[in-house]
């Protein structure tokens, strides 16, 4: 993840250069060598895809030169008005941005970052902990960390909620995500969202209120529950929250990354 980073992006068409600055936090796609990242643009106009346009894919490396110029786009995952490209990461260490973008009467963007990281990454979760503990100590559940890991339900995903870890969910799938917090929340009421960053004024899935999925109040477990239609977003990241409530009181008890991975069938 990058912090408060200034990059330089080239357009063609009626723009010549566009500085963006990100204050505070970036998030961005973390990948590795050789990986191919998939970079998706939604286009619509009065809620309906736009089709026969052709936007430009232009990559900028950090210090602000073109990786790669102005590739145009092309009609992607079988969807109305969505046009899709890709970057496949170089070798070595660096990090990039991505603009996709269209100009005229349907003009329109999406900035991606992306890290790639050429050292192996070791993520900490309740498994590799459980794994260690268990090592050393014997076999065994020992209970790591404060977010109890449950079975998921629905597309396959590498882990499940927990708080800053990633949740991945297939396009267009219906899954029901199991979640526990480790509190009493008898007499709350629970609030899920997410949004594509923290800034947006527009929710990627509505919030809403999930009480009637909780399933034992007195550890505050219970699920969430996401259709088809909350899961036919543009392939990506998207920022989730839970919230408990009463009264005036409101506390944000659960962040994760929730993905949005492409479909083979859909």
């Amino acid at each position: 993840m990058k912090s408060g980073f200034f990059t330089t992006l080239r357009m063609t068409g009626v723009f010549a250069a566009l500085a963006l600055l990100i204050a505070g936090t970036a998030w961005a796609i973390v990948a590795a060598p050789g990986d191919v990242v998939p970079l998706r643009l939604q286009i619509t106009s009065a809620g309906a895809g736009v089709t026969g346009l052709k936007p430009k894919l232009t990559i900028i490396r950090q210090d602000g030169t073109v990786f790669r110029s102005a590739t145009t786009m092309v009609p992607a995952d079988g969807q109305s008005g969505v046009y899709g490209g890709s970057f496949t990461c170089p070798a070595g260490s660096a990090h990039y941005t991505a603009y996709e973008n269209t100009t005229g009467m349907y003009a329109d963007s999406e900035t991606e970052s992306i890290d790639v990281e050429a050292e192996p990454q070791v993520y900490v979760n309740s498994t590799s902990i459980n794994s260690y503990l268990s090592s050393v100590h014997g076999a065994g559940q020992w209970g790591a960390g404060a977010i109890t890991i449950l079975p998921f339900q629905g597309a396959a995903s590498y882990e499940t909620v927990a708080q800053g870890n990633d949740v991945h969910v297939t396009y267009g799938d219906s899954a029901s995500i199991p979640y526990s917090v480790n509190k009493d929340i008898t007499g709350y009421t629970v609030w899920f969202g997410a949004k594509s960053n923290y800034i947006s004024s527009q929710y990627a899935i509505p919030a809403r209120d999930i009480t009637a999925q909780v399933t034992d109040a007195s550890t505050g477990a219970g699920l969430i529950n996401l259709s088809t239609s909350d899961t036919s977003l543009r392939v990506g990241k998207y920022l989730a929250e839970v919230e408990i409530r009463n009264g005036t009181m409101i506390n944000t008890v659960l962040r994760f990354n929730l993905w949005i991975d492409a479909s083979v069938l859909n």
